[in-house]
């Protein structure tokens, strides 16, 4: 056996050894999905959203400012890490004269009316007042070659409807006091490590681009916001929490045990158990997912609890003078019973939808095993010798009517309660609230596309999809007209169809209409007849050029932008269009409904999470339900009575259920995680309720059962107030139910033990 184990902990090394560890918190969120949920998820991971930086320069002069705007601009562009940087500064040479010779093909709107005279008129009259502008300097570079104004109109149509502010010759927000960026990361979402080095190169443009060429330094800062700065965010967090969790917990765990036997050996053989389960579990969940998730590394602290108690009730029963092993053999069909409780209640974990709590099912499945185990055939090859144990006060006798109150007051409570659940996501969310409200406001600003509605334009093939986008651009454009959005983004406005590309060539005149269009156009007005040759001369090339393709965009900032908005589905193509500027969901939710049609739908990032969590929580009653049945027919078995199995599951059950009752009159909703928490109350209550009730053979085997209970709840506790405390609100609601959970089912396994021992076989 010890062969065994001291394989089980090589091979545990080797896999924690190439395991990566995973902070994509969409781990929690369901694997399996419609496909309009399907494509949401796809789109948190790896869309436009999760490659989207918002960046604000703060501080010092507003002409510092947008100096150090166009330099770290700049350094992003050339670090080849980001595939479009905006700031508001005029695009370069290149780009304008990649964009004024397909200006035709790109334009919306453009038909044949526009090259008439009478829409050149209009246009040139239009430029005689922008002459006037500061928009002159671009005006005149443009006008001989552009009198119809497609490129401006073009360069409109891709700036957006609300535009930041400008100053310095780069975007400002309205009060001037932040200088804006955009940035597109190249690695998606779901490439931490890229995205992390991405996030790195800017703290470093920034910090060089503070020094001007004069030599004097900028005071400005730099405050980064969107999902990749989010997610960099939270893995810290995640990162520092499940390390100061796990070390807390385990610290105190070893202060308990001290203190309990008085001797560095039971407290050094204790950790034997722990480091197997948690070195077993963590590898388990390595070989079995390829990564292991933060979260699931911060939930060791339960297991930490957990995993003592089997050594626990061990040294608690041995008699003096007795050797180990006896008492691992007296207890062996309890110490049994309590391992695969727990396991088989941590296993129904593994059917759920969600990656991250299969990994918190198996982690402490494996986990349990593998300290149970440990405690039932290693440690007492390792016997410490003798120890003495305290001598702790008696359990309270508690008369059985007295926990029929709580338990009253807790259906009373869960009955009368007018919402008792709680699916939104964003308040697992480990994002602090000012990061979530400067986030907001810098997307104001900017007009960035908003975090939560998505349209998704769906047909079968990439070309269907950009067309079936652009037939409901008529009806984005009154969307906007009436304020319901602020404006879209569509990968159309970079690559139309190839067939609004052609409908737009054969609105191009010939040389000798565009001519007499343009005469007529010029009569009465300040201009040269002569001055607009470069106009004729483009409108020849024009009807030369073929229809841009995906390919042609290769090299140009507006690659990824095509390549974030038209993305494969599930067997169809889909042109996403994002969506900014939302002050009333509710109205745009109203008018998508009404506005019904094949192949469009709107995503509603929150909504429909909400939905998805519905589900889940949906799927984890069933889970608790099927646990409960499971468990008591194996305690049914175990025990041979069906009355003892009952007797075993009542304090347990009870405290579920009282658990869930006090969370509601603290004033916290219930959500899937308190949910998934009452399997692991379960698994570990039923520990305490076997023990509780074995037949004791004399005063001094039932005080050592008392030990044995007490040590392991006030472990167990402890473990689980550290994560109760956790800054993480997915940790912090496991942690807060399995403390109340815990508690509680002490509470009624002191109340209930006196009817319900089960005598033991020999």
């Amino acid at each position: 056996m010890r062969l065994l184990w001291i394989a089980a902990l090589l091979l545990a090394a080797l896999q924690l050894a190439r395991t990566p560890l995973n902070l994509d918190l969409s781990g929690f969120l369901p694997r399996e999905a419609d496909p309009a949920q399907r494509l949401l998820i796809d789109q948190m991971r790896d869309g436009v959203g999760g490659r989207l930086l918002l960046l604000s320069i703060e501080g010092d002069s507003a002409e510092a400012r947008a100096r150090v705007s166009r330099q770290l601009a700049e350094r992003l562009q050339d670090s080849g890490q980001f595939s479009l940087v905006a700031n508001g500064a005029p695009l370069p040479p290149a780009q304008m004269e990649w964009l004024m010779q397909r200006r035709y093909l790109l334009t919306p709107g453009l038909g044949e009316e526009s090259f008439g005279a009478a829409s050149l008129r209009q246009s040139l009259e239009q430029s005689l007042r922008l002459l006037a502008s500061p928009l002159s300097g671009m005006v005149q570079a443009w006008l001989p070659r552009d009198p119809g104004g497609a490129m401006l109109s073009l360069l409109q149509s891709l700036a957006g409807e609300n535009p930041p502010a400008m100053q310095h010759g780069v975007w400002f927000s309205h009060d001037g006091r932040r200088a804006l960026l955009l940035a597109y990361m190249q690695a998606a979402g779901t490439d931490a490590h890229a995205q992390d080095q991405a996030l790195a190169s800017v703290r470093r443009a920034f910090d060089a681009s503070l020094r001007a060429d004069d030599g004097s330094v900028s005071t400005a800062r730099l405050q980064m916001s969107g999902a990749p700065a989010f997610a960099d965010d939270a893995r810290q967090r995640i990162e520092r929490t499940a390390l100061r969790t796990t070390v807390l917990s385990l610290a105190l765990v070893l202060l308990i045990l001290s203190l309990a036997y008085r001797a560095w050996k039971p407290v050094a053989l204790s950790l034997i158990p722990l480091a197997t389960g948690l070195a077993v579990g963590a590898a388990a969940v390595g070989a079995w997912f390829g990564s292991i998730h933060g979260i699931t590394l911060a939930f060791g602290a339960i297991l930490i609890g957990e995993a003592v108690d089997y050594p626990a009730y061990l040294f608690s029963h041995r008699t003096p003078g007795e050797a180990l092993a006896g008492a691992a053999q007296r207890i062996r069909r309890a110490l049994y019973l309590a391992m695969l409780t727990t396991a088989l209640g941590a296993l129904f974990m593994l059917l759920s939808d969600l990656e991250g709590l299969r990994q918190l099912g198996l982690l402490t499945a494996a986990g349990a095993a593998a300290a149970g185990l440990t405690t039932r055939w290693i440690l007492p090859a390792l016997d410490p010798g003798d120890y003495r144990l305290p001598r702790l006060p008696q359990w309270p006798c508690l008369p059985g009517w007295v926990a029929i109150l709580p338990l009253a007051a807790a259906l009373i409570v869960l009955a009368r309660a007018d919402t008792v659940w709680d699916d939104d996501l964003a308040k697992l969310s480990p994002v602090p609230p000012q990061a979530v409200a400067l986030d907001r406001e810098l997307r104001g600003e900017l007009g960035a596309p908003d975090v939560r509605f998505l349209l998704a334009f769906s047909a079968p093939s990439a070309e269907a999809a950009l067309a079936l986008s652009e037939q409901h651009h008529g009806w984005l454009e009154s969307l906007v007209r009436e304020g319901i959005i602020g404006g879209y983004a569509l990968a159309a406005q970079t690559l139309p169809s190839q067939a609004a590309q052609l409908a737009r060539h054969n609105a191009i005149p010939d040389s000798a209409t565009a001519r007499r269009n343009l005469e007529q156009a010029l009569q009465g007005l300040p201009f040269r007849a002569d001055a607009f040759a470069p106009f004729l001369q483009d409108i020849e090339r024009s009807r030369s050029l073929p229809p841009i393709q995906r390919r042609d965009l290769d090299g140009t900032p507006w690659a990824t932008r095509v390549d974030a908005l038209l993305v494969p589905g599930q067997g169809q193509w889909v042109a996403l269009a994002p969506l900014s500027g939302i002050s009333q969901p509710a109205r745009l939710i109203a008018a998508a409904n009404q506005h019904r049609a094949p192949g469009v739908a709107l995503l509603d990032i929150k909504g429909d999470t909400e939905s998805l969590l519905r589900n889940a929580r949906t799927q984890a009653l069933g889970l608790i339900a099927a646990g409960v049945v499971t468990v008591g027919l194996l305690l049914w078995l175990s025990l041979g009575s069906a009355g003892a199995a009952a007797g075993t599951m009542l304090p347990v059950l009870a405290a579920m259920l009282t658990a869930a009752a006090m969370l509601l009159a603290l004033g916290i909703r219930l959500n899937l995680f308190h949910l998934i928490s009452l399997l692991l109350v379960m698994g570990t209550g039923l520990n305490y309720a076997l023990f509780f009730q074995r037949r004791a053979e004399n005063e001094e085997s039932a005080r050592r059962t008392a030990l044995a209970v007490g040590l392991c709840g006030l472990t167990s506790l402890t473990a689980a107030a550290c994560l109760a405390i956790a800054p993480i609100p997915v940790l912090h609601a496991i942690g807060l139910t399995v403390l109340l959970g815990t508690l509680f089912t002490l509470f009624y396994a002191i109340a209930w033990r006196g009817g319900n021992r089960v005598k033991e076989a020999k």
